[in-house]
C-alpha cells in the first residue's frame, strides 16, 4: 500500500490526443503532473 510522500510509481498515460506518456517523461523537465481518477456512476 501506498502511503502519502511515497513515489508514484512509473505508469502510462494516455493524452487526450491519444499518444503514450510515461508519468516520470513529466517528471524530467522539473513539471508536476495532476493525476485525476474519474469513477464512472452509473
Amino acid at each position: 500500500m501506498y502511503m502519502p510522500g511515497d513515489p508514484a510509481p512509473d505508469v502510462q498515460l494516455r493524452e487526450l490526443n491519444g499518444s503514450q506518456i510515461d508519468l516520470s517523461a513529466t517528471w524530467s523537465h522539473g513539471s508536476h503532473a495532476l493525476l485525476v481518477f474519474l469513477r464512472h456512476l452509473g
